[in-house]
């Protein structure tokens, strides 16, 4: 990855040149920046809860019972 890539990818930098995919079409024009920042930036807005409700367990019991007979 070259240094105008980093910045366009990682740092939320305008590009400096076109970016091209390894293919060599062209991704983004030069002077465009990337939505949303920097990595730092994008992966500071996620955010993990707990996702499991309390009455799981309950849940899960209730559902064997049921199936079991």
């Amino acid at each position: 990855m070259t240094a105008d890539e980093w910045g366009y990818w990682m740092e939320g930098k305008a590009a400096v040149g076109d970016i091209k995919a390894p293919d060599g079409t062209i991704l983004e024009k030069a002077g465009a920046k990337r939505d949303g920042g920097s990595y730092d930036d994008r992966m500071g807005g996620v955010a993990c809860w707990n996702a499991v409700m309390d009455e799981n367990d309950y849940m899960v019991r209730k559902w064997n019972e049921f199936i079991a007979a």
